[in-house]
């Protein structure tokens, strides 16, 4: 389907519509339950290192779109903060990495939860065959989009 047009056009710019709603409400109540002071980006870096492992400043640049610069101000706020620590690297002194205190780790945890419990909420609401083929959809549109 190469050339949309008609019905398809309309249905695809709902789509987009109903994607930037879910994302901002989703999003609005992320924020809420974060840390004060805590941004979005910061909280994504937290989230990135607990699935990862430690990382450094260049590999959480790559995976923001952003430049060092702009993830080394986020880091030192979280480390000032308690949440995250530098850490040289044995094998090469030059490279230091960013991993989680056990504050970061739990703050992590804690906000997965609380996102599950949103998730289950709202979602839980739908019966399990449109759960079941909207997960087959967006599944579909996962594996077009790699």
């Amino acid at each position: 389907m190469a050339d949309i047009d008609g019905r398809a056009s309309v249905l695809l710019t709902e789509f987009d519509r109903l994607l930037n709603v879910i994302a901002k409400k989703l999003t609005k109540h992320h924020r809420v339950n974060l840390p004060e002071g805590m941004s979005p980006p910061q909280f994504f870096i937290l989230r990135m290192i607990a699935k990862q492992g430690p990382m450094t400043v260049s590999q959480l640049a790559d995976m923001l779109g952003v430049t060092s610069g702009a993830v080394t101000g986020l880091t030192d706020k979280l480390q000032a903060s308690g949440y995250a620590d530098r850490n040289r690297s044995t094998e090469d002194r030059r490279v230091v990495n960013i991993s989680l205190t056990e504050e970061g780790k739990r703050l992590v945890q804690k906000m997965e939860q609380q996102r599950r419990e949103v998730l289950h909420t709202v979602m839980g609401q739908l019966s399990e065959k449109k759960l079941s083929n909207l997960v087959d959809i967006l599944n579909d549109v996962a594996t077009i989009l790699e």
